[in-house]
């Protein structure tokens, strides 16, 4: 499994780290993942300060790109701190067992501008904002310090995550950042196109797409487009409304990105129990079905409208209200062929569901069916 942006905030954030496991681009900062199994992890583009990985299995466990920007908050290993890698990161591992941070460049720039960046953080609201020149953030040329931003984005301050994406604009498009940083410029492309987390930062990514997005150009490959799409088979909601936000942004582009949307995946999302992630389920079910109703064959749209029709009607017998009731509109909505076990189903529902308005709906429902078979 592979999870970005990862925080002290979220729920059980403990349950996304085990063995095998990427964390990429995740403010760690005084975390508590004391106990776990990590072994062969990759903890990528993270922020370890006074992280504590106490009786943690690390054996094979690799830290890539990783910044502490303390040298007195060190995280903390225990006995398992020799059996960890560390590459590309500002602190190593020194003869005598420890860790310690490298005094030279980038890294003192790195950590003086992650400290500006506190500052601003942190600031009070009747103090004078610190100009973004001082930061140098136009000028972002080493690979070390792109990843070593990264981390910021789990940041819940808008004014930091929106001084990110000015950063990030500038490296998703950087194509000399693309050659040196080869597979993980995906990951950085990735985590950079779907951080839909606060309205200005998604409005300036809409903004961002229109202006640079090219269908099947090089700077939009189709499998990283997958890998968004992809984002919905998470066990975890927010990952899979991150995938939904994705297919939002991207699929009306081209006819192959909505090609690649797994549908039978997405037709499932309606008995979901997130009312955020199902509901935008919904939107993009309607989308990818009118797409295929005026592009596709006449067979292919059957076949979706059966496969959907088929979780719509389990939605029905859901013991969430919410799940039974958005399934309802949509039946009443969007018309449907139903065999004589379907409408045996809206019948009972007619007559015996708790909710006024769903009698009404099943009862809609049947009727404008008899009118069309008639």
């Amino acid at each position: 499994m592979r999870f970005y942006g990862i925080h002290d905030d979220f729920d059980n954030y403990r349950s996304y780290a085990e063995k095998v496991t990427e964390i990429l681009f995740s403010d760690l900062r005084g975390c508590d993942l004391r106990g776990l199994d990590l072994s062969s992890c990759t903890f990528f583009g993270c922020r370890l300060d006074s992280c504590d990985f106490t009786d943690s299995i690390l054996e094979g466990c690799r830290f890539e790109y990783c910044i502490i920007a303390y040298k007195e908050k060190m995280p903390i290993f225990g006995s398992s701190l020799m059996d960890i890698e560390v590459i590309d990161s500002n602190f190593y591992l020194t003869d005598d067992g420890d860790l310690d941070l490298w005094g030279v460049q980038p890294f003192i720039s790195i950590v003086d501008n992650i400290r500006l960046i506190e500052q601003i953080e942190h600031r009070k609201p009747n103090q004078p904002a610190l100009p973004k020149e001082e930061m140098g953030v136009y000028d972002i040329q080493s690979l070390e310090e792109t990843f070593a931003y990264a981390h910021l984005f789990s940041n819940k301050n808008i004014s930091i995550q929106s001084l990110l994406y000015h950063i990030y604009e500038k490296i998703a498009l950087n194509q000399n950042i693309k050659k040196l940083s080869g597979e993980r410029y995906n990951d950085i492309y990735v985590f950079f196109l779907t951080q839909f987390r606060e309205t200005y930062i998604e409005q300036d990514i809409a903004h961002f797409f229109e202006a640079n997005l090219l269908p099947l150009d090089d700077k939009i490959p189709l499998k990283v487009v997958k890998r968004i799409f992809y984002r919905i088979y998470s066990p975890v909601a927010s990952y899979q409304y991150l995938g939904l936000l994705g297919m939002r942004k991207y699929h009306a582009h081209h006819d192959i990105f909505m090609d690649i949307i797994p549908k039978e995946k997405l037709f499932s999302m309606v008995l979901l129990d997130e009312d955020v992630v199902r509901k935008e389920a919904y939107w993009m079910i309607l989308k990818v079905m009118d797409f295929y109703l005026v592009e596709g064959e006449g067979e292919e749209h059957v076949q979706l409208e059966k496969k959907l029709q088929h979780y719509l009607m389990i939605a029905l017998n859901s013991p969430i209200m919410k799940v039974q009731l958005e399934a309802l509109a949509y039946l009443q909505e969007q018309f449907l062929f139903f065999d004589e076990e379907d409408i045996n189903q809206l019948k009972n529902i007619r007559d015996n569901h708790e909710d006024e308005w769903a009698r009404e709906s099943a009862k809609t429902i049947i009727e404008n069916y008899k009118d069309y078979a008639e």
